[in-house]
């Protein structure tokens, strides 16, 4: 894959980025990705074309491309990429994706840019419940799944092993849907996935500092007021 990346005005502009030619719109839902796909240590990005189902990925060494890969067309637009782990604990990284239309959920088992296989999950016909987020919510080593009610505010948990739910916990309500989750990670270093917010009126940022599924703490970051800058990373 050969890419030059610009906005499609060649400024900063909200949710869109031209790569030769076919737009991207980058959006929480999963069109634009984070993740080490070819095992180097580096984090490499994975694009989804929202008009075409095309699929691929950048090799990164930083903030330079070094490499790339096309992965398997999607042509069905109504599958979301949605989050990114190793959840066969095999050593790569999968893709984990959403029907959006029927509340299908999927993983692609992942050997870089190869799919090797891959599993269905439980089917979650409420559409109104988003996955958000991946990590290692109960730290025994497997991707588990963060979700949200983008109508209650209700968050919750899937702890699975694999493409298997073993259970869940339900998190914090909060019913300000204005407040989006934009990511996860380990913020404070503690061994366990932290949860990362932005306010879409007010542009505030803050993090849930995470013991599992109870709230332990938290930070506010800079508020960015300009809305059309929206966190990405899952």
């Amino acid at each position: 894959m050969s890419y030059s990346v610009k906005s499609n005005t060649g400024k900063a502009r909200k949710g869109n980025i031209t790569v030769t030619g076919q737009t991207f719109t980058v959006t929480q839902s999963g069109d634009i990705n984070i993740a080490d796909f070819n095992s180097d240590g580096y984090t490499d990005i994975l694009w989804r074309n929202t008009s075409t189902g095309e699929n691929g990925v950048w090799y990164m060494n930083g903030a330079t491309r070094i490499g790339g890969d096309s992965l398997l067309t999607i042509p069905y637009l109504d599958w979301k990429i949605v989050g990114t782990g190793d959840f066969n604990s095999d050593g790569y990284t999968d893709i984990l994706w959403r029907n959006t239309l029927t509340g299908e959920n999927g993983v692609w088992y992942m050997n870089g840019a190869t799919r090797i296989g891959g599993d269905s999950l439980l089917t979650v016909p409420y559409l109104d419940w988003e996955i958000v987020g991946t990590g290692d919510f109960n730290s025994d080593g497997y991707t588990d799944i963060l979700w949200r009610n983008t109508a209650t505010g209700e968050n919750g948990v899937w702890y699975m092993k694999g493409a298997t739910r073993i259970g869940g916990d339900s998190l914090l309500t909060i019913p300000y849907l204005d407040w989006k989750i934009v990511g996860t990670g380990d913020f404070n270093s503690d061994g366990y996935t932290d949860i990362l917010w932005r306010n879409t009126a007010t542009g505030e940022n803050g993090v849930w500092y995470m013991n599992r599924a109870t709230r332990i703490g938290g930070d506010s970051l800079l508020t960015v007021p300009y809305l059309d800058w929206t966190i990405v990373n899952h």
